[in-house]
């Protein structure tokens, strides 16, 4: 796999594997970790376009480097008022620990880039793997395939369907920035016949049923 390809993204953590790959109607994501190897699928049709970064660490091992940081004052604090030595080896031994387990917070602190979905939950992606300027280029891509699937689906004009439904959907897509203003104004200038031809279908049946 390419590292450059806009439509695969590849991200690695510790002991976990995510990849991505854009297909035309979903996202296909394989993820792998010690507890074996799933695959998931996401339609575009369940992503928003809400996008936010949030950061994560784990509260608990800086809660431990706190507290040994603590210790290592109060040990150094001992063996300046006391002529015992012993405690310039607590201190130090404290002072490792806390070193280790601040060390390990930094190490385990990840910056997430999320796509909300409409069902309320969440893609995540890792904010720098493999890199910022990848990431970037694949949510790009990520909206692009999404765009192109509903301009597929939805941007058409069917004599069968119902005219509002379609001109709702029209509105619907322009909200979404899928078409632009031009672009709605076309097609709505296509559905308003169909909309007419309608309304004197419904008048006529009235009346023959009158």
């Amino acid at each position: 796999m390419s590292d450059e390809n806009p439509l695969e993204l590849k991200q690695q953590y510790l002991g976990e594997s995510r990849q991505f790959f854009l297909e035309p109607n979903r996202i296909r994501l394989i993820t792998k970790n010690l507890n074996g190897e799933n695959e998931y699928y996401i339609g575009y049709e369940s992503i928003s376009t809400t996008t936010r970064t949030i950061t994560q660490q784990n509260g608990r091992v800086l809660l431990i480097a706190i507290a040994f940081g603590f210790f290592t004052l109060i040990g150094l604090i001992l063996d300046f008022i006391t002529i015992h030595s012993e405690f310039t080896g607590v201190a130090i031994l404290f002072g490792s620990a806390a070193l280790v387990f601040f060390c390990l917070h930094l190490y385990q602190k990840r910056r997430y880039f999320i796509v909300d979905l409409n069902n309320k939950k969440s893609i995540l992606f890792i904010a720098n793997k493999p890199s910022p300027e990848q990431l970037a280029s694949f949510i790009k891509s990520l909206y692009e395939q999404r765009r192109n699937f509903y301009r597929k689906k939805y941007f058409i004009v069917d004599s069968d369907d119902e005219p509002e439904e379609q001109l709702g959907r029209l509105k619907w897509l322009l909200s979404q920035e899928v078409i632009s203003e031009a672009e709605f104004q076309e097609m709505k200038a296509l559905i308003d016949p169909l909309k007419k031809k309608k309304e004197i279908r419904d008048l006529q049946s009235n009346s023959s049923v009158n």
